[in-house]
């Protein structure tokens, strides 16, 4: 606050703008120095990107915990066919044999079906 003598002589005045023009020269080092430390726009599309990632990760389960558990549980056990390693999915097959397997099945019925109408005609 102003003395009774600055005022008088008009020192009030002189320290008012002594105080602009020091908050102004403040406000424009602190303005050059927030704009060195933002990041550039490719950086923060590529913060951007990160994060999205995470988030991605997040939804699906695949976390620092690793991806999401459900389902069956997976066997040690490996394909019955002979020249195959893949691991075992259904009935001792992996999934591309099982599938064979499956397509085969239905064959055969879809040919018993078949010889069954034949006979009833």
């Amino acid at each position: 606050m102003a003395t009774r003598r600055q005022v008088a002589k008009g020192g009030v005045r002189q320290v008012n703008a002594a105080a602009r023009v020091f908050v102004d020269s403040v406000a424009r080092s602190v303005a050059e120095m927030v704009k060195e430390e933002l990041p550039s726009r490719e950086e923060f599309r590529e913060l951007k990107k990160a994060v999205r990632e995470m988030q991605r990760k997040l939804r699906s389960g695949g976390g620092a915990s690793g991806p999401r558990k459900a389902g069956r549980p997976r066997s040690n056990r490996k394909c019955e066919v002979a020249a195959c390693s893949r691991p075992h999915v259904a009935q001792g097959f992996c999934s591309r044999h099982y599938q064979a397997h499956r397509r085969e099945m239905q064959a055969a019925q879809a040919r018993k079906a078949e010889k069954r109408k034949a006979r009833n005609r």
